[in-house]
């Protein structure tokens, strides 16, 4: 099916769930809402490691990761805190429901046009690690002046 169709389809899962909130009024539909949503929000977020390991080889991915994930989080957090400036200002949740739906849209759109996945990015990326300069060779360097053991 390939990891960025499932991305898109899981982020378009999302946008879709979002359409629910305008109209539901009974708790059974916030539970749908929920256990849906989050099926596309799961599909989203194990995509990343897949995609990842698919761009970028057999090389560490902690690093790659750890950035998506703290870009991600922290666009999560400062999406949240405008949320609740435009509830504050407007009174209402449409406009932010609406802006969630978009953004996935935007999402949707940007996974769409990312690379393909069928070959490394970067391929040989090994053979461009600088190597380290070779260890000077060890010596005694002289205690600095009043540290313990210096002759007064």
């Amino acid at each position: 099916y390939g990891t960025r169709r499932m991305m898109a389809t899981s982020l378009s899962i999302q946008a879709a769930t979002v359409f629910m909130l305008f109209w539901s009024q009974d708790a059974w539909a916030y539970y749908l809402f929920a256990g849906v949503f989050g099926i596309g929000f799961g599909g989203e977020w194990t995509g990343y490691l897949v995609i990842n390991r698919q761009y970028y080889g057999e090389g560490p991915m902690g690093t790659i990761y750890g950035w998506q994930t703290t870009g991600a989080l922290m666009g999560h957090a400062v999406a949240t805190a405008l949320a609740g400036l435009v509830i504050y200002a407007t009174g209402s949740f449409n406009l932010v429901m609406a802006l969630s739906v978009g953004f996935s849209g935007v999402g949707v759109l940007v996974i769409a046009l990312l690379e393909d996945t069928s070959h490394v990015l970067i391929p040989g990326w090994e053979e461009d690690i600088p190597t380290l300069p070779d260890m000077a060779p060890e010596t005694n360097p002289r205690p600095a002046a009043g540290a313990a053991g210096d002759d007064d």
